[in-house]
């Protein structure tokens, strides 16, 4: 079910059947003055399908996706091309999809 362009890109990480690998859209900085720690500022809530599970029927590779944030589970994985950067990925049910994104639409502000 993966397009070899995703796969290439993922192929570190197999989903159980009923999961989706999602790689999270990049957060968009703000600019000031207060310094807020990683784990208290909002993640963004929206990402592209990377591989999909046998048993997921309403997702597919390359789907861009709406999820809420405590979503699934996070996981880093080393760069390829750039060792000392971290690639995260999010593996989801299904279930916990809410929406999809047409091409080309972007966020411009998410719910807290």
């Amino acid at each position: 079910m993966t397009t070899p362009a995703l796969s290439k890109l993922n192929s570190r990480i197999r989903p159980m059947p009923n999961r989706a690998v999602i790689k999270r859209d990049v957060a968009v900085g703000q600019s000031g003055r207060i310094i807020i720690p990683d784990k208290a500022k909002r993640r963004p809530t929206t990402g592209t399908v990377v591989d999909v599970g046998s048993e997921i029927t309403k997702v597919r590779v390359g789907d861009r996706i709406v999820f809420g944030q405590w979503t699934g589970t996070e996981i880093g994985l080393s760069n390829k091309n750039s060792p000392t950067e971290v690639d995260y990925f999010l593996i989801a049910s299904e279930d916990e999809i809410v929406g999809f994104l047409d091409a080309g639409e972007e966020v411009v502000e998410q719910g807290a």
